[in-house]
């Protein structure tokens, strides 16, 4: 098999032993928003791109919502085209509440549309190594450094035989792990086999940052369109009891009153609060009872 194609066992806890992590492509992933890491150094044009890059994504918020995701799109497409990229995709694969231990299929990409379809038509996300390898780790990763092949399944070496006939080869993976999510960002390089490695870690700390700054704001808005966008999702989201305490706390309760309503303790409506803040990606009271009545969560009497 071509030492090119993305090389990586799934997340299984069963293939453990079985995974081999190479040395990443970025040794330590950064804070969001932070100083770059240790020893990285920037070029005149990098700084000048990534400035030019955060500040287009700061305008993005007072975009129209049906426009904002299209316009992430095509901001980040540009900034990584620049570096020598000709495709990328940015996976939320796991947040808070949402997830129940599986991978969420949200996603913004420049892959080929013919690629994407057939990707999850087939069901590939399940066995996706590269997701499995992103789930596991933060830190970024060549895929054709990942495993050897041969503890790869059938499915998995098909996954990527078709892959690469459709171009999608020789990526590199930028995990993110933060505050209950999971999400990453995959490039793939203009150039092909040494080429394309070349390119990535040449500008390795450059793409991390940007990886960071796009999914504090990418995230929201992916996983509100997600949720806003498919009534069965959005009406299993919040457990019976999140909604009876949001209904409440909507109509100016306080935890006390509710627990009354509700016949439980303090403790268990303060509980079932923050599990609803939690999947609604929020911060506080309020906030999660405005989010929940956009998305249709509610029901007053």
């Amino acid at each position: 098999m071509n030492s090119d194609v993305f090389l990586l066992q799934s997340d299984s806890e069963t293939h453990a032993s079985k995974l081999h992590l190479p040395e990443p492509v970025v040794a330590n992933v950064p804070s969001p928003l932070t100083v770059p890491p240790a020893g990285a150094s920037f070029s005149a044009r990098e700084m000048e791109g990534l400035a030019n890059f955060v500040d287009q994504l700061s305008q993005v918020q007072y975009a129209d919502r049906v426009d904002r995701l299209d316009e992430l799109r095509r901001i980040f497409a540009d900034a990584v085209g620049d570096l020598g990229f000709k495709h990328f995709t940015y996976h939320v694969a796991r947040s808070s509440g949402l997830s129940a231990g599986g991978r969420l299929p949200y996603f913004i990409s420049t892959y080929p549309e013919n690629w994407v379809q057939h990707y999850l038509r087939e069901h590939y996300l399940d066995e996706d190594p590269v997701v499995g390898a992103f789930l596991q780790t933060r830190q970024s990763f060549l895929w054709s450094r990942m495993v050897q092949s041969e503890v790869l399944s059938q499915r998995q070496r098909r996954l990527f035989d078709e892959a690469r006939d459709a171009g999608i080869v020789n990526g590199a993976t930028f995990p993110i792990h933060h505050k209950g999510e999971i999400a990453a960002v995959s490039l793939i390089p203009d150039g092909s086999g040494r080429d394309g490695a070349i390119a990535t870690r040449r500008h390795r700390h450059l793409l991390q940052l940007m990886a960071w700054h796009y999914h504090t704001l990418a995230c929201g808005g992916l996983l509100e369109r997600s949720l806003t966008g498919e009534s069965t999702r959005r009406r299993s989201l919040l457990s019976p009891r999140e909604k009876q305490a949001l209904e409440w706390a909507a109509k100016g309760k306080s935890t006390w009153e509710i627990g009354v309503l509700l016949g439980i303790s303090n403790k268990c409506v303060e509980f079932h609060l923050e599990g609803a803040k939690r999947k609604l990606q929020v911060f506080n009271r309020t906030h999660a009872v405005a989010k929940a009545i956009m998305l249709g969560l509610l029901s007053f009497d």
